[in-house]
């Protein structure tokens, strides 16, 4: 009897993994590709690691080093901890950065550095730190980006392990680190750097320091105040030419509508003291807070007016004031913060040119005065038409990307090669049914919030009054009990509408249900 052969498919396998190791020597590879790299090189087991530690045996280069490095965390360390241990005693062919990186790597996954038979190295090139960070600040506030970045992926105790060595570093650049520290919403990493602060002796320090004491947590403020004297007692007075990064007033505020997943983009312009400007932009959630951050300074009135020609193009934003959208600001840190998750760096960077008080971590939900939410002439009068508000631009985002979605696109799909005529109508309008019976009645509070969201934005960026109530009364038609969704048009043209983005997406060859974690409103 003949056997089929299987197919071997491990050299296109082994190109795969290359092409992946060789993604690390892109310039601004993020902290969320290393790891989307490192989980897919786990999967692949030994096959990937072999590739991986050879690699770090060649590598020369300090920053590739220490990318290299971090991927053997998806491995088991009893695979690669052997041979990471081997490089820092035996190759000789390192300059001073790459030695650190080596030794920062062995630092990090629980190895004394400061004991024989690796204390030697460390004498040559001093505490890996000091080394590394003058060099990654060398590169600006990319650098600095990339550092903070680097240490919020740290374990709690590994984190605070780094913020104490940072009173070793001899840069005065190093103050700056700790500005931003101090400014992160985590109780550990504020005292970890103020205790810091306080073994530097330096004017730049003591300055800081008694901005610090005037923090509004009681015990933060001591523990400053505690520090101060002790640098006084060293006779390091408070450099009175130290200031903090200066509030900048909001030139001009924007803020684009939500999409069907609770997805928006906010962004603020804050005018320098020079008469350019800093820009920052954000994408929030409304449960899951502020996803991700991107801001430059220095820029001149063209590059800004370019930058919000391209986000007005592409997400829609529209001017509102900067009240709204502080208040807008205020929910998504807060959100952040109760589901426990670090904001984006960019933001840590830059959250200085709003002042100490100028966002007030708080949830918000629009209040409409006395408009009754739940008036059924209101409802009624719309629920025709309701369908129609996915012609207008607010809406034109509007689908709910789930992998119950992608199940149902599959199912449209065998559809349109079945059946015809009548017979595919008919099936068609049965599976929307099912669609909106099986998707909406757990979700129509979140819709409905969603709506009224978005009605707040048309009313504070000025917008078309008729339109505002048109949303208005068709989240009034959501509110009502025992109203079947599947009759419901503005639901049944949301359900075509998430429908057809999934086939597209599965079209394109992308499948949210490849996962797990995400695409789930």
């Amino acid at each position: 009897m003949e056997h089929c052969r299987k197919i071997d498919k491990s050299l296109a396998d082994r190109r795969g993994i290359i092409h992946l190791l060789a993604r690390l020597e892109q310039k601004n590879i993020t902290v969320e590709e290393l790891e989307e790299i490192g989980t897919t090189l786990r999967k692949e087991g030994r096959r990937a690691l072999s590739p991986l530690v050879r690699r770090l045996w060649r590598e020369q280069n300090g920053e590739l080093i220490s990318k290299y490095a971090y991927l053997l965390d998806f491995f088991e360390d009893g695979t690669w901890l052997e041979q990471l241990i081997q490089m820092v005693l035996r190759r000789k062919d390192l300059e001073d950065e790459g030695k650190a990186a080596l030794l920062a790597a062995l630092e990090g996954y629980g190895i004394d550095v400061a004991a024989p038979p690796f204390n030697r190295l460390l004498t040559e090139v001093g505490r890996p730190l000091q080394v590394s960070l003058p060099c990654l600040l060398d590169r600006g506030e990319e650098g600095l980006a990339a550092f903070i970045d680097n240490l919020l992926c740290y374990s709690p105790e590994g984190r605070l392990a780094v913020i104490g060595e940072l009173a070793s570093v001899p840069d005065p650049r190093v103050l700056t680190v700790l500005e931003v520290l101090v400014g992160i919403d985590d109780d550990e990493i504020i005292r970890g750097a103020v205790a810091a602060l306080g073994r530097i002796r330096s004017g730049g320090a003591a300055a800081l320091l008694r901005r610090l004491c005037r923090h509004e947590d009681p015990s933060l403020a001591d523990l400053a105040e505690r520090n101060l004297r002790r640098l006084a007692f060293l006779r390091i007075v408070p450099d009175e030419t130290a200031s903090p990064s200066p509030t900048l007033p909001i030139h001009a505020a924007y803020a684009g509508p939500l999409d069907g997943n609770g997805n928006r983009t906010l962004c603020v312009v804050g005018r320098e003291e020079n008469g350019r400007s800093t820009l920052l932009y954000m994408q929030t959630h409304i449960d899951k807070g502020m996803l991700s951050a991107s801001g430059e300074s220095g820029m001149d009135t063209d590059e800004v007016s370019r930058v919000l020609a391209d986000l007005e193009y592409d997400e829609g934003v529209t001017a509102v004031s900067p009240a709204y959208l502080l208040r807008l600001l205020g929910d998504a840190v807060y959100r952040s913060r109760e589901i426990g998750i670090f904001l984006p760096v960019d933001f840590y960077l830059r959250q200085g040119m709003f002042g100490p008080r100028g966002i007030v971590p708080a949830p918000y939900e629009p209040d409409f005065g006395d408009i009754d939410l739940r008036r059924p002439a209101l409802s009624s009068a719309s629920l025709r038409d309701s369908a129609s508000l996915f012609d207008e631009d607010l809406f034109a985002g509007w689908f709910i990307a789930s992998h119950q979605m992608y199940d149902f696109a599959e199912e449209w799909d065998l559809l349109e090669g079945g059946a015809e005529g009548k017979l595919k109508g008919r099936a068609q309008d049965n599976l929307l049914e099912r669609c909106c019976k099986e998707v909406f009645p757990s979700q129509l509070g979140q819709i409905r919030r969603l709506l009224l969201l978005s009605a707040d934005l048309i009313r504070e960026s000025g917008g078309d009054s008729a339109l505002l109530e048109r949303v208005i009364a068709v989240s009034a038609t959501l509110a009502e009990s025992g109203f079947p969704c599947h009759c419901n048009p503005f639901l049944r043209r949301l359900a075509l509408e998430s429908i057809q983005a999934a086939r597209e997406s599965l079209g394109e060859g992308y499948d949210l249900r490849q996962f797990p974690d995400d695409g789930e409103l």
